[in-house]
């Protein structure tokens, strides 16, 4: 017990007397601990951001150009015969130039002009599995749903 005591008092003793080194060793262990801390909270943050993605299990379909209205919802009731979607909710050229124009905000939209709407119909679609996204037989179905050839827009 006497040597403990002994290695404490020198402990104490040579870092008062080396003060500064020893004021740079303590800084350097805190920023040290900050950055780790950092680099944890966000790989956490991104970790959950991209399960948060993963989970909704919502896409959108784009109709090609030059379809009317009418042809777009048929389109859409086409769509909802597949087996794997729960919801699916039409936005019309009218309202994705709505939505466009309120991400944009009105004075850069302005700028842009009066140009024709490119802007397609679509649909939101919810599924039940999004494993089962890329099945074949619903990209087929979806394909053949419209006499003048594929309805959808390839991306």
């Amino acid at each position: 017990m006497k040597g403990f005591g002994y290695l404490v008092k020198e402990g104490f003793k040579n870092v008062w007397s080396n003060r500064i080194m020893s004021l740079a060793s303590i800084g350097v262990l805190i920023s040290c601990l900050v950055l780790t801390g950092a680099a944890a909270l966000f790989s956490l943050n991104v970790s959950k951001m991209v399960d948060e993605v993963g989970e909704s299990n919502e896409t959108t379909v784009y109709i090609k150009l030059g379809y009317t209205q009418l042809e777009a919802i048929y389109t859409g009731k086409e769509i909802e015969k597949i087996d794997n979607v729960a919801s699916l909710t039409f936005v019309s050229e009218e309202q994705a130039l709505e939505q466009y124009r309120k991400t944009l905000g009105d004075e850069l939209f302005a700028k842009i002009g009066d140009r024709q709407n490119v802007l397609p119909h679509s649909f939101i679609v919810v599924m039940h599995d999004l494993s089962k996204y890329e099945e074949r037989s619903s990209t087929e179905r979806i394909s053949r749903t419209s006499s003048r050839g594929s309805a959808i827009w390839s991306t």
